[in-house]
């Protein structure tokens, strides 16, 4: 077993993320996924890749 404890700044990430609601970044994914969804249709490849490539990262 490791003792394993969190730096000061992965602390203050932490704390500053906890304080949003899990909704919050679930609403943002969705979001992103149809706006990518709907550059892709209209043929805006290289936009729907971008702004499908933030999902993973919000996740």
């Amino acid at each position: 077993m490791s003792n394993h404890s969190e730096g000061k700044t992965a602390k203050g990430i932490e704390q500053q993320t906890a304080k949003t609601p899990s909704d919050v970044y679930l609403w943002t994914v969705v979001a992103a996924m149809a706006t990518s969804l709907t550059l892709k249709i209209f043929k805006q490849d290289h936009r729907a890749l971008f702004i499908g490539q933030w999902v993973a990262p919000v996740m």
